[in-house]
């Protein structure tokens, strides 16, 4: 049981790596949206206050 799920996790990673590219982007782009989520989260009392 846990063999096989441990070979589902090898196989998962594998195939990441093989789509490496798409997957930095993905993380890029996921960063940013958090990024700026959290600027406008800051942003949003302090231009309320003004």
């Amino acid at each position: 049981m846990l063999r096989s799920q441990f070979v589902n996790i090898y196989f998962i990673i594998h195939g990441l790596q093989e789509r490496s590219v798409f997957v930095q982007t993905w993380c890029f782009l996921m960063h940013a949206v958090f990024l700026s989520l959290s600027v406008m989260v800051g942003l949003f009392p302090v231009m309320y206050l003004l």
